[in-house]
């Protein structure tokens, strides 16, 4: 099985005549009902899927046989000829330039490239070299096929530092920091590969202070969970996330506009909707989004406001639809949800309250700790530190964390009971 991928696109449908694409799958069109899958396979059937959604409440994973590879500049799919350009590039000039390079691309005969926005102004090496780290791949991927016995992991995209830089990394990008030197050399491996030109931008942090405290970002970790999110002009935003969807509440607070309520109204209208799109990608929310706005009267304003969240939804890299604004204000919208958002993976229900309540969970006390003990083991004042923690945190941090807490007791040489 194929974990699931982070790449701007789906996968690849199949030939244009309805036809099976060569090596994939056999697919036909049909007018009237799908058939039920249990009459498509039969029992003990070896087949190649990759998980396109992973798993979250009581819903299993989403599975696919139509596999697609992410890279740097482009998607592969082995499976299918279609390919082309990424709907998301608009400019016509760009569109054009990458059409070109990608007719001279050596795409093998029955495989596809999707080009991703990222390819936009890389030249045709660049987009080359991409395309030989995926065939690489995929000939790692078919040896496995032919040799492990079903069922069997055949591929896993785990290493969230690679996956990080190969789908955020930028031109604009200054500067990569680092504080795991066998990270490092690996992101620096990923670069020799497919980027060579920006390797010099990857730094390795070797100081003594953490670097999330160095840099500030333990709180704002912390601030990103918060319900309430404050907006500059003294408004805010309520955001309120359940198993059916996701709620944001837009509010004037303090600001005002000298009495003018259809003003106010749009002014904060119109600062929240930025704030609304970079909370989606902050807390990674997906699925129904209804966003609550100020009532506003005017059909100039709502449509202006439409607009603006129309443009600002373009940035994001997950798929997108709005809606028209009801007349009760409310626009809804759908992103796409590819993994659990951030807070199902560091939360979990409240064993005290029944699931009232949210608390870390142990592995994101873990992490925090860590972080924590090295701050306070830096100050020349602390002899002895003693941890207090919860007896699930503390057999999470022995079976998980043993090895850094004894390269903590190396490092600072300081006694220490937990």
């Amino acid at each position: 099985m194929l974990p699931p991928e982070s790449g701007n696109t789906g996968p690849a449908p199949s030939g244009g005549d309805g036809s099976a694409p060569p090596n994939g799958p056999a697919l036909r069109f049909h007018r009237g009902p799908l058939p039920r899958i249990q009459n498509l396979l039969k029992r003990d059937q070896e087949v190649v899927v990759q998980v396109a959604k992973a798993s979250q409440g009581g819903k299993g994973p989403g599975l696919t046989s139509m596999i697609s590879l992410p890279g740097r500049y482009m998607v592969l799919t082995p499976n299918s000829q279609r390919g082309g350009v990424s709907r998301k590039i608009e400019d016509g000039g760009a569109r054009n330039e990458l059409r070109k390079i990608l007719d001279r691309l050596p795409v093998p005969e029955g495989m596809g490239v999707i080009i991703r926005t990222a390819a936009i102004n890389r030249s045709f090496d660049d987009l080359n070299r991409d395309l030989n780290y995926l065939l690489r791949l995929w000939n790692v991927i078919t040896s496995r096929i032919a040799e492990a016995p079903a069922p069997a992991l055949l591929y896993s995209d785990s290493d969230p530092a690679i996956r990080t830089v190969r789908d955020y990394f930028t031109a604009e990008t200054e500067e990569i920091v680092i504080d795991d030197r066998a990270v490092y050399e690996r992101v620096l491996g990923f670069f020799d590969q497919l980027m060579p030109s920006f390797k010099d931008r990857v730094k390795l942090y070797d100081g003594e202070v953490p670097l999330f405290f160095a840099e500030g970002l333990e709180g704002q970790i912390e601030r990103i969970f918060d319900k309430k999110v404050n907006l500059k002009s003294g408004g805010y935003l309520y955001v309120e996330q359940t198993e059916a969807l996701v709620s944001i509440d837009v509010n004037s607070g303090k600001f005002t506009s000298a009495g003018d309520a259809e003003r106010t109204a749009y002014l904060t209208n119109l600062e929240a909707i930025p704030e609304i799109c970079r909370q989606l990608r902050l807390r990674d929310l997906g699925g129904i989004v209804c966003c609550d706005l100020i009532d506003m009267m005017s059909a100039k304003h709502r449509g202006e406001i439409e607009n603006a969240l129309r443009r600002e939804l373009r940035k994001d890299r997950a798929r997108t639809k709005v809606a028209r604004m009801s007349p009760f204000g409310v626009i809804e919208l759908t992103r796409q949800r590819v993994r659990p958002s951030i807070k199902a993976y560091t939360y979990v229900s409240c064993p005290t309250c029944n699931g009232f309540g949210m608390v870390h969970s142990a592995e994101t006390m873990c992490l925090s700790l860590i972080r924590r003990m090295k701050l306070a083991l830096c100050e020349p004042r602390v002899i002895e530190l003693v941890v207090q923690v919860h007896p699930h945190v503390l057999s999470h941090l022995h079976s998980e964390f043993r090895e850094d807490i004894d390269l903590l007791e190396e490092e600072f040489d300081k006694a220490r009971a937990v």
